[in-house]
This record gives C-alpha cells, structure tokens and sequence, in this order.
C-alpha cells in the first residue's frame, strides 16, 4: 500500500512539474515533443508500482516459503518429497490439496506485498 501511495505522490509531483515545462517552454513548436516525452514517462512512473510487486524480493520469500513447507513436508512424512517420486501424488485428494496450499500461500503473500 505504501508503495502505491508513494507513487501517486510521484506521480502529481511530476505531472505539477511537467505541466510547469510545457508552459514555460520558449516555443510551442516544441510543445508536443515534450508531452511525448513527460507522456513515456508516466507510463513509466505508473508501471514502477507493479513492478516493485513482482520484485526480487517477494520471489525470494516465496521460493524460502516453499522450502519451509518441503521441510516440513519431510519432517512429517519421514522421506525426502523429492525422492518418492509420482507415487507421492497419485491420490488425487493430494495433488489438489497441495495446489490449493500453495495458491493460498501465494495470495497471502502477494496481499502483504502490497499492504507494505
């Protein structure tokens, strides 16, 4: 949440100082060169929200969350989950469990992601 409201500051900031350009610029024959330019850059400024989300960052807490739940997963069953194979997943109350698990998990963190 935080990095949506820091930018929407950065967006009025730099639309309150483009429009100061655009006014100001000593001809209008440039005037459209630069909304073009101002216009490139707030695409960009909006895009940096969505990007900060798909960061580095909530990748790696994913991937250490997954590793958690095989730790665990082999904690509790007593064999490593990678070593079982298919047999592990062939009951199908399993498999789908285990996808919902992880969608579950993956929600959560894109949520707190955003709450941040």
């Amino acid at each position: 949440m935080r990095d949506i409201l820091e930018g929407m500051k950065n967006m009025g900031i730099f639309m309150a100082v483009s429009h100061l350009i655009i006014q100001f610029c000593p001809s209008k024959e440039y005037e459209k060169y630069i909304k073009t330019i101002c216009g490139i850059i707030t695409v960009v400024i909006l895009a940096m929200p969505v990007f900060k989300l798909f960061s580095e960052d909530t990748v790696t807490e994913f991937q250490d969350y997954l590793e958690t739940c095989e730790q665990e997963f082999e904690a509790a069953s007593g064999q490593n989950a990678w070593d079982t194979g298919a047999s592990v997943f062939d009951n199908e109350g399993i498999r789908t469990a285990l996808e919902e698990s992880v969608d579950g998990i993956w929600m959560e963190m894109l949520e707190e992601s955003v709450s941040e």
